[in-house]
């Protein structure tokens, strides 16, 4: 009499502890993703909120800041006997964070273009814009 061995009674066994190490791997990472997402999510949405919050003109000691909704700015500085300096760039907002950088400038004080400034917005409304840079608050008007 041939030896046998019941194959079927001893795969599913093996399938089914397989399964459950892919189950296991699947929701050990699914609660990050759903948090990482979230928190994403939540990020983008203050960040459009804050964009169209800034988008218009600023008036801060004797800088007047324009930032137009298409991602652009200017402002004008007249400090100094030697005449008015103007700059322009881009700027965007991510995490709180609004980003500017220079892409044009002209006048005595003239900048580098490609110079980077980051303020962290502390706050905004209809009529006033607060941030921080390097630990200095500071608020401009509309």
């Amino acid at each position: 009499m041939p030896f046998r061995f019941a194959v079927h009674d001893f795969l599913p066994g093996v399938a089914q502890l397989f399964s459950l190490g892919i189950i296991w791997q699947i929701m050990k990472y699914t609660f990050t993703f759903i948090a990482l997402t979230l928190l994403l999510t939540g990020c983008s949405r203050r960040d459009a909120k804050l964009s169209h919050q800034i988008a218009g003109s600023w008036q801060g000691g004797p800088a007047r800041w324009s930032f137009n909704s298409d991602g652009s700015f200017s402002t004008g500085d007249s400090r100094g006997t030697n005449g008015t300096s103007i700059y322009g760039g881009t700027w965007q907002i991510q995490n709180g964070i609004l980003t500017m950088v220079l892409t044009n400038t002209s006048g005595p004080k003239a900048g580098i273009v490609g110079t980077k400034m980051t303020l962290k917005i502390v706050s905004v409304d209809a009529h006033h814009i607060t941030y921080d840079v390097r630990g200095h608050t500071t608020t401009m008007n509309r």
